[in-house]
């Protein structure tokens, strides 16, 4: 017998040796029998019942926000305010800085073909050079 047999052997030995006692399923209320430290009858409860864990002190979600869309045309503000949102002077902040980003001219340099294929003939202009 090997090493690693042996260990193996160890092992199985040891753990029918732990304590199995009658619980009751914390998720679907089945009796069963399990270690001390089971709380549940199957992973598929455990599995379920990690999902439908909600944090201690705070209330499961029955509707989750929907958004809508922006209006073609909307700015930020518009469309804050058309969702309700008030305007303190902390949002404000918010929405100027998402104001600024959606202005920047580099993100319409990104998403452009037109940029892409300048780039493109610079670095062959460049690899011609050298």
């Amino acid at each position: 017998m090997t090493d690693e047999e042996i260990l193996s052997e160890a092992g199985r030995i040891r753990a029918s040796k732990r304590k199995r006692i009658a619980k009751t399923c914390l998720r679907c209320g089945k009796a069963f029998e399990g270690l001390a430290q089971a709380k549940y009858c199957s992973d598929a409860c455990r599995v379920a019942a990690g999902r439908e864990h909600v944090a201690p002190g705070t209330q499961p979600v029955a509707n989750p926000i929907r958004l809508e869309p922006r209006l073609p045309g909307e700015g930020i503000r518009e469309y804050f305010v058309r969702l309700g949102g008030e305007l303190t002077p902390e949002n404000e902040d918010w929405i100027s800085a998402m104001e600024e980003i959606r202005a920047n001219p580099i993100r319409s340099k990104i998403n452009s073909t037109e940029y892409i294929r300048q780039m493109r003939e610079e670095r062959a202009r460049h690899l011609q050079e050298l």
